[in-house]
């Protein structure tokens, strides 16, 4: 572990693996555009992107969508844990721990966050395919769409299964990594899965 020390903290670098909780939509809208975008402000509490720690969910977290997990690696600097207090810290490239190593300090928000200007590695997508409904009939083609929306349950089912294996295979291969920046959301056609 490489240890540096500077801007008031103390660094390590290391491996983390992490999660961001999401709608099924969102996230497989982050996986196919390769950026996750906020309109919070740059030096503002969430002005990035915030994952869950070992703690995982509490109380307290408040994401604005839910029903998928967005699971990334995370290779490089991480932050001492940081107390509920400190807010000033936004270098890119640094994940940040407000507590999700879940060791130190209480926090009733315990989290990692990276700043804007970050790229995170995305290793899989987890939510129930059925929640996938609407957005794969958001992205299809018509003949594609009358074609799912006539066939079988058991049809539909296996449909959103591999529409989910589809980008679970892209991420595990290691091909997507998240810019985190500031702006509207991206929308996409979907990306190769849609052809």
């Amino acid at each position: 572990m490489l240890t540096i020390e500077g801007g008031g903290m103390t660094q390590h670098k290391t491996s983390y693996a992490v999660y961001h909780i999401t709608s099924p939509a969102v996230a497989l809208e982050m996986v196919v555009s390769q950026t996750f975008r906020s309109h919070y402000n740059f030096r503002s509490y969430d002005g990035g992107m915030n994952f869950c720690g070992v703690l995982g969910q509490v109380s307290n977290t408040q994401p604005v969508g839910r029903g998928a997990r967005l699971h990334c690696k995370w290779d490089g600097l991480v932050s001492d844990p940081l107390s509920p207090e400190s807010y000033d810290y936004h270098t890119p490239n640094v994940l940040f721990d407000f507590n999700g190593s879940g060791e130190y300090h209480r926090n009733n928000d315990p989290r990692y966050f990276l700043p804007y200007g970050s790229m995170i590695q995305v290793s899989g997508v987890e939510c129930d395919p059925s929640a996938l409904h609407d957005y794969y009939l958001s992205r299809s083609p018509l003949l594609r769409k009358c074609m799912y929306r006539f066939r079988s349950k058991e049809y539909q089912c296996a449909e959103l299964q591999s529409l989910l294996d589809y980008y679970n295979e892209q991420c595990a291969a290691g091909g997507v990594k998240l810019e985190i920046q500031q702006g509207p959301p991206t929308f996409t056609r979907g990306g190769g899965f849609f052809g």
